[in-house]
C-alpha cells in the first residue's frame, strides 16, 4: 500500500472502508495495539498517534499494515 506525503484521514478512510469489505483474518490487532509510545527514546513520532487517533479504523488494520505506516512516518519525518 503506498501512501501519499500529507496523508488525509477522509481520503484515506475511503481505501481502508474498501478493505473492510473484504473477509477478515484471523489476525487482527484490536486499537490498544495499533497506538504507539511517541517517547524520543522509542523513536516514534507524534504524527502516527495523531493520525491513529483520527482515523479510527485503523484499529481493525492488520499489524503489517500499521508497521509499514508507522515506518513510512518515521522516514518521512526524519529531520
Amino acid at each position: 500500500m503506498h501512501f501519499p506525503t500529507k496523508l488525509s484521514c477522509q481520503t484515506h478512510h475511503n481505501s481502508i472502508l474498501e478493505e473492510h469489505k473484504k473477509p477478515h483474518p484471523k489476525k487482527c490487532i484490536p486499537e490498544a495495539e495499533v497506538r504507539t509510545n511517541s517517547s524520543p527514546s522509542m523513536g516514534m513520532i507524534s504524527t502516527t498517534l495523531v493520525i491513529q487517533k483520527k482515523c479510527v479504523l485503523l484499529r481493525s488494520m492488520h499489524l503489517k499494515v500499521v508497521r509499514n505506516t508507522i515506518q513510512f512516518y518515521k522516514r518521512s519525518h526524519e529531520v
